[in-house]
């Protein structure tokens, strides 16, 4: 990503979540998917995410969001400012 490209809340943030995310014929529609290894979080079997638009929830622990940047700050427990200038420093880009 160059220096003048922005922070897009869709993109894909599979790369966010590592190589256990198995998304091969576990679609749901409309970009909603489950992840079969479970909830990062709480690692409950009902996890999805949606990779049109980055949102996620767990139905077990209830942890939401609405794009990366709530992913990112959900992850590493901070606020979501603090999300975006980490993702903004992460990969290089401008607001």
């Amino acid at each position: 990503m160059s220096s003048t490209e922005t922070i897009d809340p869709h993109l894909d943030f599979l790369q966010q979540l590592g190589d256990k995310w198995d998304v091969e014929d576990r679609r749901i529609g409309d970009g909603w998917r489950r992840n079969p290894p479970g909830c990062p979080f709480c690692a409950h079997p009902k996890f999805f995410f949606n990779t049109i638009s980055g949102a996620f929830l767990c139905i077990s622990c209830d942890k939401y969001g609405f794009d990366i940047r709530d992913f990112h700050a959900v992850k590493n427990k901070c606020s979501r400012e603090e999300a975006t200038r980490a993702l903004i420093e992460e990969w290089n880009a401008r607001p």
